[in-house]
């Protein structure tokens, strides 16, 4: 299960290319808790105040640094 009883939905918005017009139109009215990658077409709505939008980021990328020898037994 995803959230919880009031945000039941995860979403997945696709646009056939890396413009940051996407995200920018899909969440135009979003505010809130946002966890997204480390693609820097988010990062225009982490730094407009008026949008109210806080960065979560999803660490996806950082626990491929990790493996099992690299962690303590």
């Amino acid at each position: 299960m995803s959230g919880d009883d009031e945000h039941p939905y995860t979403v997945y918005d696709y646009t056939p290319n890396r413009s940051r017009d996407g995200p920018d139109a899909f969440l135009k009215e979003f505010s809130g808790f946002l966890q997204a990658d480390a693609y820097s077409g988010y990062d225009q709505l982490y730094k407009d105040p008026a949008r109210d939008v806080t960065e979560v980021a999803c660490w996806a990328h950082a626990r491929r640094r990790f493996t099992k020898r690299s962690l303590p037994t």
